[in-house]
């Protein structure tokens, strides 16, 4: 994980605010911690969320709007000034690494490692708009990942 948002990395160097957004949205790998978690979890009987999704959940670019951004739209991508916009928690960092073949595959597994998955997928779940930050209407970035992994582990469908 260092690697990817830690002090000496590449997105780091290229944009810390980015960095800084998915190195404090991003939980603990750590074993330890993970237990520690688990316990507490179970101490206090915390339930993971449910969540339906509507089957009208788009994926429209930012460029198809003008600011601000309409109630019910939630943006995805990397920050934009035009917009007062700052980098999202489910922005794809393995898109800012060169060495990695394939980011959005990349981004699935890692998603999917989360042990907060649940809690941070489900605000997404009542949006009727992802904004991402592809230039085409024709969406390529991880966006079509989240909206996947929405459908995927939807408890109830719309």
């Amino acid at each position: 994980m260092n690697r990817l948002v830690g002090e000496e990395s590449i997105l780091w160097e290229a944009c810390p605010s980015i960095a800084l957004t998915m190195w404090v949205s991003i939980p603990s790998g750590d074993r330890e911690i993970d237990v520690l978690r688990n316990a507490l979890s179970n101490l206090v009987a915390v339930e993971s969320p449910r969540f339906a999704v509507s089957s009208r959940l788009q994926i429209l670019p930012l460029y198809s709007f003008s600011p601000p951004l309409p109630m019910g739209c939630v943006y995805v991508g990397a920050g934009c000034d035009d917009y007062d916009l700052k980098p999202s928690v489910w922005l794809n960092a393995f898109s800012f690494m060169n060495d990695v073949p394939a980011p959005l595959v990349e981004f699935k597994q890692f998603s999917y490692a989360r042990p907060d998955l649940l809690n941070w997928l489900s605000p997404l779940a009542s949006a009727s708009v992802l904004v991402c930050d592809c230039f085409t209407h024709k969406c390529i970035c991880h966006a079509c990942v989240l909206l996947e992994m929405l459908n995927e582990l939807s408890s109830v469908k719309k």
